[in-house]
Parts: structure tokens; C-alpha cells; sequence
């Protein structure tokens, strides 16, 4: 594949075009299992295409209302337009030349870093069913609220099934969205398919960004865990793309989550399952014990606490989903469980961000 932003060096993201796919797949791997050493690694879930894999996108806004640019930002704060990516599904390529015409139609002023003037941030687009999109215009203001709803009422003729909002970042810092949400369209959940069970986005709750690799991973959890009964707690649910699928006549179910919309969508759609609004920490300091816990914690990780907590409440098994090897190799250390399984899936394609899934037994 021959990418001119790539072979310009605008954009280095994908790092693994300077390699070739197949090259780029065996060393990245090879630098994770080196991180995370077991004999119990699986071959890798790969992505059945490296490019039109994203369904979700975040276009850093910059240029001007004429001359609008949609891409990343560089180290300055300037803003590379990166409008002929191909790593994004045909639904949201085949929407980002609306985005330019909308900013200039609506007036929409790109937020400028250097002179902290402007409205416009970010746009952050997630695709749901159908070709359904979630369309976010993360603004320094209200000042467009007005123009916006406009314009969200002009998507909705076309499009009404898309879910339109406007979020509120007032920060001049790196900081990706604001607090404060508000819903422009009809419809305030995207509805997303994972191997046909349907689950609900609100617009401020987390969501992988590859629709077919987080399918197959809830899969793997499923299958791994099928032989286990009993109590199963999900520590940072999200909109329960786990718990959903870990539902089963011989289990209890319950999901854990900050995000109170988050947990009211979890509701909505899995009535099999508990769902709590709630921090992971506070929840399982008082917690009973339970059969399984599945964790999919932040970049983060964990952390010496919730894992200390864990141990303390001695589950047979944990199913530990980690975006961040670094941070999980840490964990594996305060926790001392044993690696019975694990694999990578191929999250983002031609970066050396890989999804790992393990299963850990409680050590005698």
C-alpha cells in the first residue's frame, strides 16, 4: 500500500509501511511476547484488512473556515490535514468530505493553538450499524450552538439515523473532550453490532476502534471462560461488550463502570446482567468474592492497589484485556496469578498498538 502522507513523513503513525505488513506483524510481536513471555501465547487474531479498518476517527481541527484541515497534530500544535487516510471503514471516508463543507457552510472557526482563538477542536466520528454514525464537534464554546443545531437538523433529513452532539472543551490544553455533552439530534445512542448482539453508545463512553477485532475478541472471552460457573465481575464494563457476551444460565453477571450513561445503555440492552455505576476501586474494596473477573482497564492499567484488592479477594480466574502491554506486564507482577492463555489481536493495524487478552489462574 502506498500512502504520499507516509512518503512525505506528514504522518508516521502507521509505522509499519516502512516494513511491509508481514514483517511489521512478526516484529512487533515478537517485542511484545519478549515484554510478556509465556509458552502459552496463540497465534495472533489479525485484522482482515489493514486498511478501512477504523470505525472510529478523531480529526484534529485546524486552517481556516475557507480553508479548513481535518488530520493530527504535529509536535507545534499545528494541524496536518490528513483527508485521503485510508485506514478508515468506506462509512466514515465516504462522510469526511461533508465535515469540510459543513465548517465552512456553518461557519465553524477551527481552533487555532498558538493564538488560543477559535472554536472548533475536534471531530470525532464512530460508526454504528448500518452506517449509522455518532458525528461530535468538541468546541471551546457555545458561541456555535446555534449553527450546530442547524446543522444537525439538516444531517437528520439525509441521515436520521446518525446522532449528532456538541461537546464543550474550554481548556487551551491537550485535552481530548470536555465534561459537558449536549445531544443535537433525535437519537442519543449509537446502536452497534458485536456477533449480533446489540449494544447502545452514548456519546461520552468508550468504544475499540475495530468494530470485526473487538467482535473476535469477545468471542475468545467467551470461549475461554465457557467451562467457568458461578459469580463473574467486569471491572471497567464500559457499554458491556464483555458482560454481554459472558451471559449463561449457570452465572450472576455484574458490570462496573464510572460512566453513569455508559451503565444506563449497559441496562438497556443486556437485561441479563447487573450494571453499577461506579469507580472499579470503591466497588471491589467492599466487594464479596467472585468465580471470574474480567478487567479492560485504561492505557493505564490497573495498579499496585486494585491488584493487591484482587488478590485479596482471590478469584479463580481473572480475563485481563489490555491495551497497553507495559502496564499489564506490571500488573501480571503485583498480582502473581499464572497465565493459562493469551493472545494479541491486531486492534490497530501497522502500529505497534496490539489488544491482549489473557486468561490468569490463581496460583495454589
Amino acid at each position: 500500500h502506498n500512502c504520499h502522507y507516509f512518503n512525505q513523513s506528514d504522518c508516521l503513525s502507521c509505522e509499519g509501511l516502512g516494513v511491509g505488513l508481514a514483517a511489521w506483524r512478526t516484529k512487533s510481536l515478537e517485542e511484545m511476547q519478549g515484554l510478556i513471555q509465556s509458552e502459552h501465547w496463540s497465534g495472533p487474531t489479525l485484522c482482515s484488512t489493514a486498511f478501512g479498518s477504523r470505525n472510529k476517527a478523531k480529526f484534529a481541527v485546524g486552517g481556516t473556515i475557507l480553508d479548513p484541515k481535518l488530520g493530527r497534530f504535529t509536535s507545534s500544535g499545528e494541524v496536518i490535514d490528513l483527508k485521503d487516510c485510508s485506514l478508515y471503514s468506506p462509512a466514515i471516508t465516504k462522510i469526511i468530505p461533508s465535515l469540510y463543507e459543513w465548517i465552512n457552510e456553518y461557519k465553524l472557526h477551527p481552533y487555532d493553538v498558538s493564538s488560543k482563538s477559535g472554536e472548533l477542536k475536534t471531530i470525532i466520528v464512530v460508526e454504528g450499524i448500518e452506517g449509522s454514525l455518532m458525528i461530535r464537534f468538541v468546541v471551546r464554546s457555545k458561541e456555535s450552538l446555534d449553527r450546530l443545531q442547524k446543522l444537525a437538523k439538516s444531517i437528520a433529513m439525509t441521515r436520521p439515523q446518525d446522532v449528532v452532539s456538541l461537546n464543550l472543551q474550554p481548556q487551551a490544553k491537550a485535552i481530548l473532550e470536555g465534561d459537558e455533552e449536549i445531544v443535537l439530534s433525535e437519537l442519543s445512542t449509537l446502536r452497534l453490532s458485536y456477533n449480533d448482539i446489540i449494544l447502545k453508545l452514548p456519546t461520552q463512553s468508550f468504544v475499540q476502534t475495530n468494530h470485526e477485532i473487538a467482535s473476535k475478541l469477545y468471542l475468545k472471552a467467551k470461549e475461554w471462560t465457557r467451562d467457568i460457573s458461578g459469580n463473574i465481575l467486569e471491572l471497567f464494563c464500559g457499554i458491556g461488550g464483555f458482560s454481554s457476551h459472558l451471559i449463561q444460565d449457570n452465572r450472576k453477571v455484574v458490570g462496573i463502570e464510572l460512566s453513569a450513561s455508559a451503565i444506563e445503555a449497559a441496562k438497556s440492552s443486556i437485561p441479563g446482567a447487573s450494571f453499577i455505576a461506579m469507580d472499579a476501586w470503591e466497588y471491589i474494596k467492599t466487594s464479596e468474592t467472585f468465580d471470574l473477573i474480567v478487567v479492560n482497564p485504561p492505557r493505564r492499567g490497573l495498579g499496585k492497589d486494585i491488584c493487591q484488592k484482587i488478590v485479596q479477594l482471590k478469584p479463580k480466574y481473572l480475563l485481563y484485556s489490555s491495551c497497553n502491554p507495559q502496564t499489564f506486564a506490571a500488573d501480571l507482577n503485583f498480582l502473581g496469578y499464572k497465565i493459562s492463555r493469551i493472545e494479541a489481536f491486531e486492534m490497530f493495524p501497522l502500529t505497534n498498538h496490539w489488544e491482549v487478552l489473557a486468561l490468569l489462574t490463581l496460583q495454589d
